[in-house]
């Protein structure tokens, strides 16, 4: 019985001493990675098109991410349909209440300012725009960036003609402790 206590024992303190940890602090402020994330889109509307070219910035210990903007990258798009090459210019943010952008608009064949509603103000540097690209629903497009002696390119993509929406219905859902909200009712035919 003592000899079974002391294995009992042995075995215990084993698993206690391998319970153990030592802990290390790891600084990640100064972390940035290589990655680069290019938002924006060709569509058929009138031009110019707006595009955002960021990357991530210092790893912070938010519920969000930082991006910073990327002002010294060489993008072009190209219209393959037609063999037209695009090489965006980058358009500078001027800060007042809001972040402004001054371009030359060659649709209109004028200097225009514009808000660009989907670049937050801490993130307003990289916004680039097209200066001769139009989008033509049936074209087929694709994208080449050169950033930091690296080249990043897209498969090419054919601009599908717009859906016609002709009826929409909507239906309300409960999202439990969120309330409810409407959303678009699927029906079979």
């Amino acid at each position: 019985m003592i000899k079974s206590a002391s294995y009992i024992s042995c075995v215990l303190s084993v698993l206690l001493m391998s319970g153990c940890e030592k802990v290390f602090d790891v600084d990640l402020s100064g972390y940035v990675s290589d990655a680069i994330v290019f938002e924006g889109t060709v569509t058929n509307e009138r031009p110019p098109y707006f595009f955002h070219l960021t990357r991530p910035a210092a790893i912070t210990g938010g519920d969000y991410y930082n991006y910073e903007g990327i002002d010294d990258a060489v993008i072009v798009i190209t219209d393959i349909t037609e063999g037209i090459r695009d090489t965006l210019q980058y358009v500078k943010p001027r800060r007042e209440n809001f972040v402004y952008y001054d371009y030359y608009n060659y649709d209109k064949k004028r200097n225009e300012t514009d808000y660009v509603n989907s670049v937050s103000e801490n993130a307003a540097d990289g916004v680039y725009v097209t200066t001769k690209l139009y989008g033509i629903e049936g074209h087929s497009y694709s994208l080449d960036i050169y950033y930091a002696g690296k080249h990043f390119e897209s498969d090419v993509q054919k601009m599908e003609p717009a859906l016609i929406i002709t009826d929409l219905k909507v239906t309300k859902v409960d999202l439990g402790e969120k309330g409810e909200t409407f959303a678009p009712l699927h029906q079979l035919h």
